[in-house]
C-alpha cells in the first residue's frame, strides 16, 4: 500500500501499488509480459552505438526507452499475454460420393507469447549444451536480425527473448470408406468399413519457424489404417 497525501503532506488515505518484484501491475493480467523490448541484433555499422551499451555486434538490442544508456526498469514495456487470448476450433464429419466418410479437427492458439532464450546463445546454459536444432546465430556473415551470436553477453543486463508463438494446427484427420451392403452380406458381415487416419497434419505458424510451439519440442505425426466390421 501507498500513502495519499494532500497539498500540505497529510496522509488522507492509501492506495495499491504494483507488485515489481511479482509482476503484478494494476489494470493488467497476471500473465501479462513485463521485459525489455528486443529491437533486434547490433550490427557492424552499429558498432560505435552498441559500445555506449558495453555491447558488440552480434548482442541484442534492447530499447532505451528514458536514452539514459542504461537498461533499468524505466525502460521495460508490456509486451503482450504468456496466455493465448484467442483460442478456437474447427471439427466436422461428413458422408460424401456414396459411403465415403470424412472428418477433421482443427484448431489455434493465437497472439500469444512464450520465452525463447535459446535466440540469447548462452553457453553456460544446459540447453545450450546438447542444441539439436540448427539455430542460425548471428555471424557478420550472417546478420541475423532474431538470434544473437555465439557466446553473446549482454553487460550483465537480465532479461528474456519473447517470442510469438501463435499457431493453426490441423490435429487430425480420417478418411473412411464402408463397403456396400450387398457385397459384404456375401461375406458375412456387415458394417465393413475401411479408414486411414493422420494426426498432426500439419502446423501453420504466425513467425515461429523451428519445432512446435505449442510443446516446445518436436512432436510426431502418425498415420493409422483401420479395419471394422460386425459379424
Amino acid at each position: 500500500m501507498e500513502d495519499i497525501l494532500d497539498e500540505k503532506g497529510n496522509v488522507i488515505g492509501q492506495r495499491e501499488v504494483n507488485d515489481i518484484s511479482n509482476g503484478w501491475f494494476i489494470g493488467h493480467a497476471i500473465d501479462e509480459i513485463w521485459d525489455f523490448e528486443v529491437l533486434g541484433v547490433w550490427q557492424e555499422e552499429e558498432k560505435t552505438e552498441a559500445a555506449k551499451y558495453k555491447l558488440a555486434p552480434g548482442d541484442f538490442k534492447l530499447a532505451d526507452i528514458n536514452n539514459d544508456g542504461k537498461f533499468t526498469n524505466d525502460d521495460k514495456t508490456f509486451q503482450g499475454y504468456q496466455t493465448p487470448p484467442i483460442r478456437w476450433s474447427i471439427r466436422n464429419s461428413f458422408t460424401f460420393y456414396k459411403n465415403f466418410d470424412l472428418s477433421f479437427l482443427l484448431y489455434s492458439n493465437w497472439n500469444y507469447k512464450r520465452v525463447f532464450n535459446e535466440a540469447k546463445h548462452n553457453p553456460t546454459m544446459t540447453l545450450e549444451r546438447f542444441n539439436s536444432f540448427v539455430i542460425p546465430y548471428w555471424t557478420p556473415e550472417n546478420p541475423s536480425n532474431n538470434f544473437a551470436r555465439l557466446n553473446s553477453n549482454m553487460a550483465g543486463v537480465a532479461y528474456n527473448v519473447w517470442q510469438d508463438m501463435s499457431f493453426i494446427r490441423l490435429e487430425n484427420i480420417s478418411l473412411g470408406y464402408t463397403l456396400p451392403e450387398n457385397f459384404t452380406s456375401r461375406l458375412k458381415l456387415s458394417n465393413l468399413r475401411l479408414s486411414v487416419s493422420a494426426k498432426n497434419v500439419a502446423l501453420f505458424t504466425k513467425s515461429f519457424v523451428l519445432w512446435d510451439p505449442e510443446y516446445a519440442g518436436p512432436t510426431p505425426s502418425y498415420v493409422t489404417f483401420g479395419l471394422n466390421f460386425s459379424l
